[in-house]
């Protein structure tokens, strides 16, 4: 039996000047702290990056494709926590704006809607997302289906292939793709392939925060 868990990794933005974006992969790299810094996305990496780099005193400007950051999460909740970090830490959000360029500048970098200019930034972060790790699988010669939300599975993680597996987030699910999520898949397929169950695979009520400041949790359905 084999098991594909090969993760997401950053959704890369196909607009002009992408060479110049940062991720989550390589921001850490940096020898030097930027002074100021534009974060594009508004999910769980974007919101934690702000709060991070704002306690590291860089000026940040957060992009919000749309109008509330933090989709999954109660409104209200999300409204409450966006007052607190611009008022708290100085974060900067910018709504309903969705960046079109990014171009290299005397001083920097500047970010460029469909109209204007947002501003000059230090740096560039490209938090818009994670895509299934795919491409290099050559899932095609093993007859594993998947689509661009990732590897198709039934209620045992199984794939289109028999003797093939799936879980974490390369599975194409409607349940959370957390770390939690991921070691309870594992946790599962570990006792299946032993012969310990034979029961589909079923998710508990899954629990999720943002380590952003104040921290934002919620488990359950949401009110909205």
């Amino acid at each position: 039996n084999f098991v594909i868990a090969t993760g997401k990794k950053p959704h890369p933005l196909n607009i002009p000047g992408h060479e110049y974006l940062l991720t989550s992969t390589n921001l850490f790299e940096l020898e030097d702290t930027p002074k100021n810094v534009a974060i594009i996305g508004s999910g769980y990496v974007g919101m934690e990056f702000a709060t991070l780099l704002s306690a590291a005193r860089v000026k940040v400007t957060v992009i919000v494709r749309s109008g509330q950051p933090l989709k999954g999460f109660y409104s209200q909740h999300v409204h409450q926590l966006v007052d607190e970090m611009k008022n708290s830490l100085g974060i900067n959000f910018i709504f309903n704006t969705n960046v079109t360029a990014v171009t290299e500048a005397q001083t920097g970098y500047e970010v460029q809607p469909a109209n204007g200019n947002l501003g000059t930034f230090d740096k560039v972060i490209n938090a818009s997302g994670r895509v299934p790790e795919i491409n290099a699988l050559k899932l095609d010669n093993a007859g594993v289906e998947y689509s661009n939300r990732g590897i198709k599975v039934d209620k045992y993680l199984t794939t289109s292939a028999n003797n093939i597996y799936a879980m974490g987030d390369i599975v194409d699910k409607t349940a959370p793709a957390f770390t939690s999520t991921a070691q309870f898949e594992a946790d599962y397929l570990s006792a299946l392939l032993t012969n310990k169950t034979t029961e589909p695979l079923r998710y508990p009520v899954i629990g999720t925060v943002t380590f952003t400041f104040p921290q934002l949790a919620q488990a359950g359905i949401s009110i909205d």
